[in-house]
């Protein structure tokens, strides 16, 4: 058995050191006295709230706890980027503007997104009802690439209304951690909505955990939120918006742990693909991110997530690198690129297995294989009605359209059709 630790720390040597127990730090924490040993262990990455809150608790610098990337410094992050504003009804604070805590606090305690009453001031929270918050994030993204996500939709709206609830009436560090969880709750959200076509909803959701991230200046809720809101841009098709947030968001993922960076550089070069496929520069752009990415994974194996995003591997990576190459005209590089996915993409990654699928059929029909295409179009969407997108249903009729236009007589074209419920 390895014993090597995944994250390596010293943890556990600067709690000594200070003369704490773990037992009063996972409770000074809010978090179990389970979660902080793996913690010291090495055996899960802390989060970057927890890790600012320890290095506040124990009076020392995040990097004497082993962390190479420290935390965003409000005095130093008067310069950072400012996010395109994206369509009503609500427009993101400017990143370069620390959001007062209390703007935030007012936002919630107005009542608008809670139903809840009041309860008396809290200053703590059991720390398994913190662990609580974090499965159900991490169970709910789990679902979200390997089955049906809009399962847990309505689960994650009651948890993100006792959240929101629970923000005014908090203080200290627990009202930071609750803002932190409400963050990637709401980023979670987002996604729900977009997989369902709810684009206004998805920006709603995704601009609130901004305003979060601003106000708790953590530089990982900036770069994870810009990062889903581009995704929503994307689908709208509105790629310059997409861009300008994910160009935005790398200085702050450059201070975050790989896995992130790593998913924000390789989206960023498929935005830039479809901006313009023709365009060299561009193209060069997309192949510098990718290749970047790929000394990553090379380098530390598959990069792990911690519940917000999946790990980062060599399947979602040529998946990405096959889509750019085909957009670019480089149909053979492409097929390489897909051929390398199809033999390490995990059988229960199924919303991935069906993007696969649809990138096939795209390359199909980039080489003029209308049956290819047509056939591989509806393997993906046995793929895509397994996990109910409505987001993914779209881009095989996008698909449907594109075949018709180059052989509407096509019999398998019927068929697809027929599958779409498109006459």
């Amino acid at each position: 058995m390895n014993d090597v630790p995944k994250y390596p720390n010293h943890i556990k040597d600067e709690i000594k050191r200070r003369g704490y127990k773990l037992n009063e730090v996972a409770k000074a924490l809010y978090i179990s006295e389970r979660t902080l040993w793996n913690y010291c262990a090495g055996r899960r990455a802390v989060p970057r709230d927890i890790l600012a809150a320890l290095a506040k608790l124990l009076e020392c610098p995040i990097s004497a706890l082993g962390d190479e990337m420290p935390l965003s410094d409000r005095a130093t992050q008067q310069s950072a980027p400012s996010p395109v504003s994206p369509v009503p009804p609500q427009s993101p604070p400017d990143l370069s503007i620390p959001l007062a805590v209390e703007h935030v606090v007012l936002h919630y305690a107005s009542g608008q997104r809670s139903i809840f009453v009041a309860p008396e001031h809290h200053t703590s929270m059991h720390p398994l009802a913190i662990e609580a918050y974090e499965d159900v994030l991490t169970l709910a993204w789990e679902a979200f690439y390997t089955s049906c996500a809009q399962r847990s939709a309505s689960a994650v709206h009651h948890w993100l209304l006792y959240l929101t609830h629970m923000i005014p009436v908090a203080s200290g560090p627990l009202q930071d951690h609750l803002m932190a969880l409400c963050c990637r709750f709401l980023q979670l959200s987002s996604v729900l909505a977009r997989d369902r076509s709810e684009f206004r909803k998805a920006l709603d959701d995704i601009n609130e955990a901004i305003m979060l991230a601003v106000a708790l200046q953590n530089t990982e809720l900036m770069a994870s939120s810009l990062y889903r809101r581009a995704k929503v841009y994307a689908k709208q098709q509105q790629y310059s918006q997409a861009a300008q947030d994910l160009e935005n968001a790398l200085p702050f993922a450059s201070r975050s742990r790989d896995p992130l960076r790593c998913y924000i550089s390789m989206f960023l070069a498929e935005v830039y693909s479809l901006l313009d496929a023709a365009n060299t520069k561009l193209f060069e752009k997309s192949l510098t991110l990718l290749d970047d990415v790929d000394r990553a994974v090379r380098a530390w194996g598959v990069l792990e997530g911690d519940g917000s995003f999946v790990k980062v591997d060599v399947s979602g990576l040529y998946m990405i690198r096959g889509d750019v190459l085909r957009r670019a005209g480089q149909l053979k590089e492409a097929q390489q690129a897909l051929l390398i996915v199809q033999q390490s993409l995990p059988k229960e990654f199924i919303r991935w297995r069906g993007n696969l699928y649809h990138s096939e059929a795209q390359l199909a029909l980039a080489d003029k294989d209308i049956e290819s295409g047509c056939q591989l179009a509806l393997q993906a969407l046995d793929f895509v009605d397994a996990t109910h997108s409505r987001s993914n249903t779209v881009e095989i009729e996008r698909l449907y359209w594109e075949i018709r236009q180059m052989e509407p007589s096509h019999p398998r074209l019927k068929e697809l059709g027929s599958r779409l419920g498109i006459a």
